[in-house]
């Protein structure tokens, strides 16, 4: 619902924040560093804006804000970002001493305080605290006026604070925490007006190791909301390339085991030949299992976007594509839905394609299984591929079809969910195969599957067959599924068991 009120003639809406819904299947989860905020940490982000006031500006060496950025510009709504850092990362800070400034009845309860950043890293290095004291301030008591001063933040003031509230002062940039309980030594009645002035210093970054993107890993993996993962800076924090498959096949396990998201994967910067990217793809699936190929699409070539920090000499940067063609999946799929396919959709934000390919070099790429991007005249850049990287199964061939599978699955645990303790009797057997099939006439009249009625577009089968007695006496109520997705004509099976402890297996 939203607020709305009238204010002098000037009307405006207040909406709802937009609550974290599992069933969606549109929101992004990126891992890399950022400019500043929490390490280690899914955060959810509405919006870029949202973006600036927790993570910080664009930074140079670091590819995934602008990842962010370019999500944001295609249309994506809502992202999980985590931010990592290697183990020597520290905060920026300084020691304000008050000492005999002031006198006693300042209000002041400690005589020194830690000012430090709220995150770790070089953002708040020099960063300046000014802090005005007014003896009587417009409550009748001492006050503070605060203003903060961060490189290339907005400036934060603060004014009419009480000096017992200093602690909970709520900036974005810095904290206060008292050194000892003494309270300031000077003499009474002081002065009824004094500054004092702080700069922030020692804040480090540390390049995160293979380590911290396999702990990013597990934390998004725990986020049930996220459907698409993204790890722009993979190649340019780890030198490795063990490291980076390593890596690269534990995000693809987890979003395989999950059965309800997919990796969206960049191709090194320097794999940008087309015979080199399918030798490095080709290198990836040899060093991952074969059953998560179907939780990745992988994009190529890198693009230009805009940038800021390169000023005059070089208004523009080369990164990856994967957060851009997140942002346009994640548009796609609110607007049409999730079997939706990205194929031919505009890319927004890039400038161009670092790298034009000819039709023998599009034709190797999508043998490969690398979906391109094109740039025609008069016509921008487009998404030209919808495949992810499995080659042999027909059913887990397109992300269209993966995506739909995902949205099922999302859907079809929200309604098993509430049935999971019940005893396996042909009483659940029959509230399973409504819930189920309830699900799936909403995606047939969504247009997501073939047919021209139900029965010819999906089948749920939960029944004595399906159950025989070493199912029931294994804990497991077992589901088997059929889906025909609209285009191509291609059939997909389902397998759903219930366990006794309440976990829900898909296959």
């Amino acid at each position: 619902m939203v607020a709305t009120a009238d204010i002098a003639g000037l009307r405006f809406a207040v909406a709802p924040a937009i609550a974290p819904q599992p069933l969606r299947s549109d929101v992004a989860g990126f891992i890399g560093p950022t400019a500043r905020g929490p390490i280690g940490v899914p955060i959810r982000i509405v919006g870029w804006r949202e973006y600036l006031r927790v993570f910080g500006p664009l930074v140079a060496s670091a590819d995934t804000p602008y990842a962010v950025r370019g999500y944001f510009a295609n249309g994506g709504e809502i992202a999980h970002v985590v931010r990592i850092g290697g183990e020597t990362v520290a905060l920026a800070g300084a020691v304000w001493t008050i000492g005999a400034s002031l006198p006693p009845t300042s209000g002041f309860p400690s005589q020194q305080y830690a000012v430090t950043a709220t995150s770790p890293g070089a953002w708040a290095n020099h960063a300046e605290v000014e802090l005005t004291y007014r003896l009587d301030g417009l409550s009748g008591g001492p006050e503070l006026d605060i203003i903060v001063r961060v490189p290339d933040e907005p400036v934060e003031q603060f004014t009419g604070v009480t000096p017992a509230l200093i602690t909970e002062l709520g900036s974005r940039f810095v904290t206060f925490v008292p050194i000892g309980a003494t309270p300031p030594t000077g003499t009474s009645p002081g002065p009824r007006r004094a500054v004092f002035s702080v700069e922030l210093l020692n804040g480090v970054d540390a390049p995160p190791a293979a380590a911290d993107y396999q702990d990013a890993n597990l934390r998004l993996g725990d986020v049930p909301e996220v459907a698409l993962v993204v790890a722009p800076d993979l190649y340019r924090d780890l030198a490795s390339v063990a490291d980076q498959l390593d890596v690269l096949s534990a995000l693809l396990r987890t979003a395989a085991d999950a059965h309800d998201r997919l990796v969206v994967v960049d191709v090194p910067a320097a794999s940008e030949d087309p015979r080199a990217a399918a030798t490095w793809l080709a290198d990836l699936r040899a060093f991952t299992a074969p059953d998560t190929w179907r939780a990745a699409a992988c994009y190529h070539p890198r693009v230009w976007v805009p940038d800021p920090l390169g000023g005059v000499a070089a208004p523009q940067r080369a990164i990856g594509c994967a957060g851009l063609v997140t942002g346009a999946i994640s548009r796609l799929d609110r607007e049409r839905g999730a079997h939706h396919t990205p194929a031919n959709a505009p890319l927004l934000e890039a400038v161009d394609v670092t790298r034009t390919f000819g039709d023998a070099e599009l034709a190797l790429l999508g043998a490969t299984g690398i979906d391109p991007l094109i740039c025609w005249c008069g016509h921008g850049l487009q998404i030209w591929g919808d495949r992810t990287v499995e080659l042999a199964d027909p059913s887990a061939r397109f992300v269209a079809h993966r995506r739909l599978v995902h949205r099922l699955v999302r859907a079809i645990r929200r309604v098993a969910e509430p049935l999971v303790f019940d005893g396996n009797t042909p009483v659940l057997w029959f509230a399973l195969t409504r819930a189920i099939t309830t699900v799936l006439l909403e995606a047939f009249r969504a247009g997501a599957l073939a047919g021209q009625r139900p029965e010819q577009a999906f089948s749920v089968q939960c029944d004595a067959i399906t159950n025989p007695p070493s199912e029931i006496d294994g804990g497991r109520c077992v589901c088997l599924i059929g889906l025909a997705p609209a285009v191509p004509m291609e059939l997909i099976t389902l397998r759903i068991a219930v366990a006794a402890d309440g976990h829900i297996e898909v296959t």
